[in-house]
């Protein structure tokens, strides 16, 4: 057979997006169950741990979320290998707590959404600590709050929001009384868990009150005179 007409080893049958979630060495089974359980059923995405396996491949589109890059060496050291060796790669990163962080993270990567959950002030000394919590199945309602402050796409605001919530001279909340907070520009922060029952509207959260049975979102921004913008 002629050289020409022979198939190169490894090629691909046909060309596809390929999305490799690339743990790092330091990573144990727990970690890659986290991706199995955050990417499988919607996404598949190819998961493994070598670097040279996540970037090689004669594909028009190879994207790589690399998990806790850091651990590679250096913070530098997964990019500048990847860009010496398999040019054209895309790279996103995660940086990740535990297993249960990044499960959350990889669910919420592809919709834009910033997982933030762990990045706000708590208060163990509220007397309402900790949250009570609720099934996903009992929320049936979305109430929308505005912040009553300054317009901004800065998670700076969102942390002072979260202070002032959690705060022995503020509303002394366990946590940031918001599960989504949305910026300005439409950046879109989850604030807290989903099964928590927050205190958003009112003072009490027993089964069958709206804390109970509703999800509370804020936009950033005074809104009692003006809509925000459909962006």
């Amino acid at each position: 057979m002629p050289e020409d007409d022979r198939k190169v080893l490894g090629a691909p049958r046909i060309d596809y997006p390929r999305t490799y979630v690339l743990l790092p060495p330091t990573a144990n089974a727990s970690w890659a169950a986290a991706v199995v359980e955050a990417c499988w059923d919607d996404h598949r995405y190819t998961l493994g741990g070598s670097a040279d396996d996540a970037g090689i491949g004669d594909l028009s589109r190879r994207r790589i979320i690399a998990v806790n890059p850091g651990h590679w060496g250096s913070d530098d050291g997964l990019k500048l290998f990847l860009e010496e060796h398999y040019a054209g790669v895309l790279l996103a990163c995660i940086d990740a707590d535990s297993p249960e962080d990044l499960v959350h993270k990889l669910k919420l990567f592809d919709t834009g959404i910033l997982w933030k959950v762990g990045d706000l002030p708590v208060n163990t000394n509220s007397p309402w600590y900790p949250w009570k919590t609720r099934s996903m199945s009992d929320i049936t309602h979305v109430f929308v709050h505005h912040s009553a402050g300054v317009s901004s796409s800065d998670f700076a605001v969102v942390r002072e929001i979260a202070e002032f919530h959690t705060s022995a001279d503020g509303k002394n909340r366990p946590g940031i009384c918001y599960s989504f907070v949305i910026g300005e520009d439409g950046t879109i922060w989850q604030t807290a868990w989903l099964t928590h029952v927050i205190f958003a509207q009112g003072t009490t959260a027993e089964p069958g009150d709206e804390n109970f049975y509703g999800l509370a979102v804020c936009l950033l921004g005074t809104r009692t005179y003006s809509e925000p913008t459909v962006d």
